[in-house]
């Protein structure tokens, strides 16, 4: 049994459901009733997960793990909110790398885990603001574990932990193993180094400091990955003039 080194998660604060449409919407819906802070809701099998830009996440009944849990923030400002996504990318990384070896994993800008050239995870942040402070988080994670056959749009786009390593596992102890690793670096976050996962953020990135294919209204440009601001915005070098991007303004079509 893994042990968590953190009080951020505990299994009295886990919520196990059968079936339910979304749990970032689940948490959503329960948030009057003053849920704990760290609580983590479970979905066996997720109808209608929710991704980046109304997206859905589509997962085989009980083969992968798809999860929320509840962030009640003190002193958090909206001009800080990227740093959840950095916090959380990098947690799914380390965690990942020890699971799958001689293979490259990395964060594609900006939230999504992938494994060579596929996507294996997914994060959906969703913030609750009182003016400029963020006042609690629900973190939205989708994870494909044991999930060998996608459908034909994602045939070619997703992979899973049983194909990157042959292995079939059990989903209970990989949760904990996996809220385990986010609790280890919860304290970067909720200290505010922001230095150090800007860092590590980079150092993870797919395609950090590398020519990249992009698209914008139709046109395809070619830029080089500079960093990423602290608003979450991709900071790209085009013909020695710098620009920033927000994930709605441009599709990242790959590294050149």
């Amino acid at each position: 049994m893994t042990s968590l080194s953190h009080t951020l998660f505990s299994r009295e604060r886990l919520v196990i459901l059968e079936e339910i449409s979304s749990t970032n919407e689940w948490i959503k819906a329960q948030l009057g009733q003053k849920l704990p802070h760290g609580t983590v809701v479970r979905a066996i099998h997720q109808v209608q997960g929710k991704g980046q830009m109304g997206s859905t996440w589509e997962v085989e009944p009980g083969k992968n793990l798809t999860f929320s849990f509840l962030l009640h923030h003190e002193d958090f400002f909206v001009k800080e909110a990227f740093f959840l996504s950095k916090w959380i990318g990098i947690s799914l990384v380390s965690w990942l790398k020890k699971r799958i070896k001689q293979k490259s994993i990395y964060i594609k800008w900006p939230n999504d885990i992938w494994v060579e050239n596929k996507k294996i995870a997914g994060i959906l942040i969703e913030n609750q603001l009182e003016g400029q402070r963020v006042s609690s988080s629900i973190i939205g994670i989708g994870i494909n574990i044991n999930q060998q056959n996608f459908g034909y749009d994602l045939q070619h786009k997703a992979t899973s932990l049983i194909q990157a390593t042959e292995q079939e596992e059990e989903l209970e102890p990989l949760l904990w193993e996996c809220l385990s690793e986010i609790s280890n670096y919860y304290r970067f976050f909720l200290q505010k180094y922001w230095a150090f996962l800007d860092k590590r953020y980079l150092q993870e990135m797919m395609g950090y400091q590398q020519l990249c294919n992009f698209e914008h209204q139709g046109r395809n440009f070619q830029a080089w990955i500079d960093g990423v601001e602290r608003n979450g915005r991709l900071r790209l070098k085009q013909g020695g003039e710098l620009q920033t991007w927000d994930i709605k303004e441009l599709t990242w079509k790959g590294i050149a």
